[in-house]
């Protein structure tokens, strides 16, 4: 996605670019679902090597909030970053949310 360490004036990112954790692009933040992100991080299909808790974990480090921004947001074009973090948040939360759920049914 690009070399850490430009700015904005080098922005490259879009919302529409991001790869996010979903079957099908999302249009926009709205759009970053739990069944959304379920869909492909929980597929069979999906790392069929790691289980669905492996997937999880990999997902909640990879969308960190703090790590993303830290890393990411200075390629985002200004008028994106709201979306861009609004679906960070979203995916982080989602994450969260099935790693929760997954942890009780064990219990």
């Amino acid at each position: 996605m690009g070399v850490p360490g430009k700015k904005n004036s080098d922005a490259i990112l879009f919302f529409s670019n991001i790869p996010w954790p979903t079957v099908r692009a999302p249009r926009g933040p709205d759009d970053i679902t739990k069944e959304a992100v379920a869909s492909l991080v929980l597929s069979s299909s999906h790392s069929y090597d790691k289980t669905a808790k492996a997937r999880l974990r990999e997902l909640l480090l990879l969308w960190h909030p703090d790590k993303f921004v830290g890393r990411w947001m200075c390629y985002v074009v200004p008028a994106d970053q709201p979306d861009v973090t609004e679906g960070v948040m979203a995916v982080a939360r989602i994450a969260n949310e099935l790693m929760a759920e997954r942890n009780l049914r064990l219990v």
